[in-house]
């Protein structure tokens, strides 16, 4: 049977895993905004106006949800 040590079978797992999630573009899809120029909001901040929400901290318009409306009738 093929043999490695131990600690080379570890790091081999890391390694792919490190490579898998670079490419999976994990950050991307869960809509990561790094703090950036904007108005900040929030506790001991001014509150958000002309048609923008408190998000994050940061005075934003809010998007309709991307998913459409569930079509599926649901009962109470």
């Amino acid at each position: 049977m093929f043999k490695i040590p131990l600690w080379i079978a570890f790091l081999l797992i890391v390694g792919v895993g490190a490579i898998l999630l670079g490419l999976s573009s994990f950050a991307a899809i869960e809509g990561f905004m790094a703090g950036g120029p904007g108005i900040r909001c929030g506790t001991d901040l001014p509150e958000c106006g002309g048609g923008t929400d408190c998000i994050n901290g940061f005075c934003r318009v809010k998007n309709p949800p991307v998913l459409p409306p569930n079509e599926i009738p649901t009962y109470p």
